[in-house]
């Protein structure tokens, strides 16, 4: 029997397929705003993963703020498609957030494994997304009865890799670190966050990413926790 009673999950790129929903947010946007008829849709949206990752690389560290983030996005994006346009950058980052929560899209495994985990364990997510729009996301893909803890950056004040994340989820769920287990594909935010505070970690690496950390265990699709819990 395990010994794990609480499982933590991350939300994006674990559950939510996030690049799959992003893709057509941002698709639908750069029909709006008759983008594609002058640029690449896939060059902008590859560029808009790099800015995105970086951003929010430093966002975690606290380099930036939550506004900077979500402009600046938009504004590099546009930028390298040759378009200095501040207004329609600010325009789409609004329309963005607006959108994107609604997308329905989940990573595959995710709903099969939920259904397997919800009769015998006690579901949570720690997530470093914003907490409106987070909410909004595991709503409208109906996946919020899964959970009874959702611990956002906002509302624990921290952000993932910080211990403190980690210790605000422990107290409001009342678990504690040896009963515990926390999934994500971030290997450094998910899983050496949870590492250095005495959890035991699942790290969820479908691309089969390299890294010199070894987490306590490693899957390369959802389905396969079923052979860990």
């Amino acid at each position: 029997m395990s010994k794990y009673k609480h499982i933590f999950f991350d939300l994006d790129h674990t559950l939510w397929d996030f690049e799959t929903n992003s893709k057509h947010t941002l698709l639908n946007l750069l029909s709006k705003y008759e983008l594609n008829k002058n640029i690449s849709s896939e060059k902008f949206i590859e560029d808009y993963w790099v800015h995105n990752k970086r951003l929010w690389d430093a966002y975690e560290k606290s380099e930036i703020d939550q506004k900077t983030l979500r402009f600046e996005r938009f504004n590099l994006s546009l930028k390298d498609q040759g378009l200095l346009d501040a207004r329609l950058a600010e325009l789409m980052s609004q329309e963005y957030l607006a959108l994107l929560p609604f997308r329905k899209n989940l990573m595959n495994g995710a709903k099969d494994v939920l259904d397997y985990l919800k009769p015998n364990y006690v579901l949570h997510l720690i997530t470093n997304g914003f907490e409106e729009i987070q909410l909004l996301k595991i709503r409208n893909c109906e996946i919020e009865e899964y959970f009874v803890e959702v611990i956002t950056s906002e509302k624990a004040g921290s952000m993932k890799p910080d211990k403190e994340i980690f210790e605000f989820a422990l107290n409001r769920s009342g678990a504690n670190r040896e009963e515990s287990l926390m999934i994500g594909d971030n290997h450094y935010a998910d899983i050496f966050g949870a590492h250095q505070i005495g959890i035991d970690q699942v790290w969820f690496n479908p691309k089969n990413e390299k890294i010199e950390f070894v987490p306590t265990y490693e899957i390369s699709e959802l389905t396969a926790l079923k052979s860990i819990l």
